[in-house]
């Protein structure tokens, strides 16, 4: 504790006292003279900050009479003012003893209960929390708090966590944990950038700063300062970054730019610079506001605030953006996940599912703990403890999974007498037993102009092909054409790339077909400008074999064909279907019509006129390699778009 706190303390107690004793209807449960002589001497010592004179006198008042209640009850708070541990063990033993059903005993049943959950006595820490609960009934923030680790100990009696006891857990390389103190860690999603807040020392006079560190050839490099316009005089911290760096959302306190105590800030990268952060309005308050966690692509926001209109204390909240990339007004993620106490912290993954948060609200090991929840359509499911391994009776919090969801970071606190006197980032392997969702891989490249050889910015989408849904939507930098998206285990995507001007471009993306998909996939992107001639593949029409009936899951390619002529009205295109060689010619040039002619007839519904389209059937004749197995054949069978 802070000096200043401690004697803020102290002069609220003194203060509390002498009025009380200054009352003339003032009752002290006692009948012994010298003992209330001594009492108000004790008053009169603190008045002068004589604290130990004070103690004194209030020790020699129970020595007069063992049930005097007031000189417990002050003698606890100087007790634990001055972090006097064995002392204040002894008088709650007192307490038990000679008034065993009491207020001061329901504190003191606490306090022994606390002791006891710490050193795993499980039955006898139960036993005594639930007699305090009993005696608490004229103290309900005492009972609460009672209630709180009753709800504790029977968790820890009847689970024991989900995450293995094997788990390895390593510190960082020392030079990224050479600070005092460093925490809130975070990767992107080819781990090969780290950022984190540190800073020198404990006291308020060291500045907290965001620091970077880069890995090459498999070593992170010294962790220097992420750039001087967003580090400044003021405190920057508790960062979080979207999958390639580009968006960095950060807290600032004190800030006259900002709304109230602590506000969350964002910055762009453009190149290798990043832009002069700014507070994101929409989603400040007059309130505190901290804890951001940036999803993948940049399009939702997961915070802690002590706004009005939460469950409890502090509660997690979530802003998204629309489809004009403007933040919505935030929403609080409800009972499910925030309690009547604090929820802070929230790490969403990148699989864009599984949110991990701090708590002490719901039941744990012991003061604040990791949890987890998963999203299952729009709700989420209820939080699970992450197990006794990382969490304890202490405080535990700023956890972060990797995308790949085989290694994780979480910062460890020492303290002494509740003062933070170090932390460092820790780090642990994922065993395969441990699921929290599905994992991911990266999918990286640069967008081109398939002419210039430019280096351009364009907008990268994936979109499940089972529920048409965008999941994963960011436009590529705008100086280096530069993009990382995110794809998820056992999820086959629709992937688009366009920009105005330019025909867009389709792929097929699964993470189960890569080879290896721990290592990212690498994907350049070629756009071609909107000419005579030009031509795309449309790699996500499908056909039944032998069939020229479009199925279901062509109908995002077709929007997107539709789209494209809508905003270019004056352009004709020619639609030519291609085959493989399999089969009698005559049947391959027939079908391949008829598949042209679909695509067409789906364009016409969407209001297009006829004379815009020309549908061709080339069969097997234009082949684009030599159809020698199955995956060469797979290419050979196309729908073309071409500009007349």
């Amino acid at each position: 504790m802070q000096l200043k706190a401690v004697f803020l303390f102290i002069f609220f107690v003194i203060s509390c006292f002498k009025s009380f004793a200054q009352e003339s209807n003032v009752i002290l449960h006692t009948e012994n003279e010298k003992a209330k002589q001594l009492f108000f001497k004790a008053l009169d010592f603190q008045r002068g900050r004589r604290f130990d004179l004070a103690m004194q006198s209030l020790e020699d008042a129970l020595k007069k009479d063992e049930k005097f209640e007031e000189a417990y009850n002050l003698l606890i708070k100087d007790y634990e003012m001055f972090g006097f541990k064995e002392k204040l063990k002894k008088l709650y033993d007192q307490v038990l003893k000679y008034l065993p059903e009491s207020q001061l005993a329901a504190k003191a049943y606490l306090n022994l209960a606390e002791a006891q959950f710490e050193n795993n006595e499980l039955a006898m820490a139960q036993e005594n929390v639930e007699k305090s609960a009993k005696f608490s009934n004229k103290d309900m923030a005492l009972k609460v708090k009672a209630l709180q680790l009753l709800q504790n100990v029977k968790f820890v009696r009847g689970e024991a966590g989900n995450i293995p006891e094997t788990l390895e857990i390593e510190p960082l390389n020392p030079e990224l944990n050479k600070f005092q103190l460093q925490y809130f860690p975070a990767m992107t999603a080819d781990e090969n950038f780290l950022i984190f807040t540190a800073r020198q020392g404990t006291h308020d006079m060291y500045d907290e700063n965001i620091y970077v560190s880069k890995k090459q050839n498999q070593k992170w490099g010294s962790p220097q300062p992420i750039s001087p316009s967003i580090n400044s005089k003021d405190n920057e911290g508790t960062s979080s970054i979207n999958a390639d760096a580009r968006f960095l959302v950060f807290t600032k306190c004190g800030s006259p730019e900002g709304q109230g105590s602590c506000d969350i800030f964002m910055a762009e990268r453009v190149g290798n610079v990043w832009n002069a952060p700014k507070p994101i309005g929409m989603i400040n308050s007059p309130y505190w506001d901290s804890h951001p966690s940036i999803s993948a692509d940049g399009r939702r926001l997961f915070f802690t605030s002590a706004r009005p209109g939460g469950q409890g204390k502090m509660d997690i909240w979530c802003a998204e953006k629309d489809t004009n990339s403007k933040w919505q007004v935030p929403y609080n993620l409800g009972p499910t996940i925030n309690t009547p106490f604090d929820e802070e912290t929230p790490f969403l993954h990148a699989n864009g599912q599984t949110l991990y948060f701090a708590s002490d609200g719901h039941p744990g090991f012991g003061k604040v703990d990791l949890f987890y929840t998963y999203k299952v359509g729009k709700n989420w499911e209820k939080p699970k403890n992450l197990g006794k391994v990382i969490n304890t009776s202490k405080d535990e919090s700023a956890l972060f999974i990797t995308a790949s969801g085989k290694t994780g970071l979480f910062c460890i606190e020492e303290r002494r007498d509740r003062e933070l006197i170090s932390s460092e980032i820790r780090m642990f392997r994922i065993p395969a037993s441990f699921k929290n969702g599905p994992s991911c891989t990266f999918l990286a490249g640069t967008i081109f102009d398939a002419v210039s050889k430019q280096r351009i910015q364009a907008n990268i989408e994936l979109v499940n092909r089972e529920t048409g849904k965008v999941e994963f939507s960011i436009e590529s930098d705008k100086e280096f054409g530069s993009y990382t998206a995110v794809i998820q285990q056992s999820t086959k995507y629709a992937m688009f790339v366009s920009r105005p001007g330019y025909l867009f471009q389709s792929y097929v993306v699964d993470m189960d077909s890569l080879l290896s998909p721990e290592v990212g996939f690498k994907k350049d992107v070629y756009l071609e400008p909107i000419r005579a001639g030009a031509s795309i593949v449309l790699n996500n029409l499908f056909f039944e074999s032998g069939q020229s009936d479009l199925l279901p899951a062509s109908v995002l390619e077709l929007k997107k064909v539709g789209r494209l002529m809508s905003l270019n009205p004056t352009i004709k295109i020619e639609i030519s279907g291609h085959t493989d060689n399999v089969g009698k010619d005559a049947d391959n040039q027939i079908l391949s019509q008829k598949r042209a002619l679909a695509v067409v007839e789906n364009l016409t519904r969407q209001g297009i006129v006829k004379i815009r389209l020309m549908a061709v059937g080339q069969g097997e004749t234009k082949p684009l390699n030599d159809n020698a197995d199955e995956d060469k054949r797979l290419i050979n069978r196309r729908i073309e778009f071409k500009v007349l």
